[in-house]
């Protein structure tokens, strides 16, 4: 009932979870890698999906007091995906999305679907990345030096990278169109 105890095993609790999280993305990356990585692909109502995955972030939104939104242009879309994959992709961006968005910015997730494909947009009114790192964003083990003074792994946006592929998909990162921030853009087949 130590409350400095407590926290000390809550912390623990949550570093060991950081890195069996980074374990399991080294070992999806080499089974990808090794060609023995297969997609469950399973009918998925995408919208649904994607609120859940939302919502895992509202929290954190609200206590840093970020405006946070889920734009989409469908209501419900029926997809073929590798649901526990797709949520690693997703998660991934909005992750990072909020790791470099300062108090008081903004994320935005924004779904749409010509009836062919669906396009997902994560973006972030945060630090940006510039135009040579956004050319290695995707590469394995680089990580961009930002300001706020956070080094990453360099694995994320790499697993990130292959699973949107191995859905037959793209993935690409911009400017974020309204100002500061970065925009990434995964664009897979229904």
């Amino acid at each position: 009932k130590d409350e400095e105890r407590l926290r000390n095993y809550h912390l623990m609790k949550q570093n060991a979870q950081r890195i069996l999280r980074l374990i399991n993305q080294m070992m999806d990356v080499r089974k990808i890698e090794q060609g023995k990585f297969l997609l469950d692909y399973r009918k998925v109502e995408l919208v649904g999906l994607l609120q859940s995955i939302f919502d895992v972030f509202v929290s954190n939104a609200n206590t840093h007091h970020i405006k946070y939104q889920f734009i989409r242009n469908v209501e419900q879309l029926m997809v073929y995906v590798d649901p526990e994959n797709l949520d690693k992709i997703v998660m991934n961006l909005l992750s990072n999305a909020f790791k470099f968005t300062p108090d008081g910015g903004s994320v935005v997730m924004r779904l749409e679907s010509d009836g062919e494909r669906f396009e997902l947009e994560v973006v972030d009114s945060g630090v940006g990345i510039s135009d040579d790192e956004k050319k290695k964003v995707f590469e394995r083990f680089y990580s961009a030096q930002h300001r706020n003074g956070y080094i990453g792994t360099g694995i994320g946006l790499n697993l990130t990278s292959m699973l949107v592929k191995l859905h037959q998909g793209t993935i690409r990162v911009e400017d974020n169109p309204e100002g500061k921030g970065t925009c990434f853009v995964v664009n897979i087949p229904i």
